[in-house]
């Protein structure tokens, strides 16, 4: 794969994981304490580790999958570890489709969104992110 198709790539990765958590509502993903995973192990099992899950409010939800003019997944009062979950099911299908294996998250890493002035901004601060190898 030339480098001009790998960056499209990763830019069309990051633009699908934006979409879903618009769609499943979660604002950021950061890491708790010094640092955190979000992707595949060495032995292929897909995990979570160490990271916190902020939520958009129900109205903020709303108002950036119609911006993004994606479906929300609704929610059913405060938002909690089933929500988590789904989105991480979600999220492994999308690795799946880029040849992604993890994103790791450094201390004081942020994958989300971040309130400006005039609307919220998608950052990927702190966070790397692995390939998997081509077989």
């Amino acid at each position: 794969m030339t480098a001009d198709a790998r960056t499209d790539r990763m830019t069309a990765f990051a633009q699908a994981v934006m979409a879903l958590m618009v769609a499943h509502g979660v604002a950021f993903l950061r890491p708790q304490g010094g640092g955190g995973a979000l992707g595949l192990t060495e032995s292929g099992e897909f995990v979570t580790r160490d990271l916190a899950f902020e939520f958009l409010a129900p109205g903020d939800h709303r108002a950036a999958a119609a911006a993004l003019g994606v479906a929300p997944v609704p929610g059913s009062g405060p938002r909690g570890m089933a929500d988590m979950q789904a989105f991480v099911r979600a999220v492994g299908r999308v690795y799946d489709e880029y040849g992604v294996q993890s994103l790791d998250f450094g201390p004081g890493a942020r994958l989300g969104f971040r309130p400006g002035p005039s609307g919220m901004t998608f950052v990927t601060e702190g966070v790397a992110l692995t390939l998997r190898r081509e077989a």
